[in-house]
């Protein structure tokens, strides 16, 4: 994990910089490998020092995780050590057996949620946001793609709703998400994996 903190604070000029290292996991002359992940922590750009939105080709390239501010209690368990605990270790290799086994049926069930909806609605496949806004989540092919691998993700990994909604608003934006939540609420079809051997039945409704 490579972790890139005060993201806005970073001058325009280093955006093109932060594209490579972002799209192509390359900075400079080193090359990550393929297995790395990129992490970015910012303040918006009012309150961060020196700060910047981001170009929209950066932000389009990111999801965007809005973190809430502790509440007092929360802060106050922090400071006075209710926080502190243990977090119990992953078996990280069963994990990607897991996703290695499940990953196709998973990417192919939410691929249909995504087109299905697409097409329905063409006008949410690409909202360029206007100046001043464009530096958060916003719909774009690249982004739908990247949030049909989160539902297929938190599918697959048995995330809860909230959590798997949150993923894919932080890449197309909450507006977007809302309505495609409320489309896919709708599809009330069962899962074509589990047809053949009976697990499921399905008689179609004119």
């Amino acid at each position: 994990i490579l972790f890139v903190d005060e993201l806005s604070s970073a001058p325009p000029a280093l955006h093109p910089p932060l594209l490579g290292l972002i799209q192509a996991k390359r900075i400079g002359g080193t090359q990550l490998p393929r297995t790395a992940r990129v992490f970015a922590a910012a303040n918006p750009p009012e309150c961060a020092a020196g700060g910047f939105d981001l170009a929209p080709p950066v932000a389009n390239r990111l999801g965007h995780v809005q973190w809430p501010m502790p509440t007092a209690e929360a802060w106050s368990d922090y400071m006075l050590g209710g926080a502190s605990g243990v977090i119990k270790p992953i078996d990280a290799a069963a994990i990607s057996a897991r996703v290695d086994a499940e990953w196709s049926a998973r990417f192919a069930a939410a691929s249909a949620l995504s087109t299905g909806f697409v097409r329905a609605n063409p006008g949410a496949l690409h909202k360029m946001p206007t100046e001043g806004s464009a530096s958060k989540a916003w719909p774009s092919h690249r982004t739908w793609e990247l949030a049909t691998r989160a539902n297929a993700s938190t599918t697959l990994l048995g995330a809860s709703d909230d959590t798997r909604m949150t993923l894919i608003g932080a890449f197309v934006g909450d507006a977007v998400a809302a309505e495609f939540a409320a489309w896919a609420a709708r599809q009330d079809l069962p899962d074509a994996g589990a047809l053949p051997d009976g697990k499921e039945t399905f008689k179609h409704d004119p």
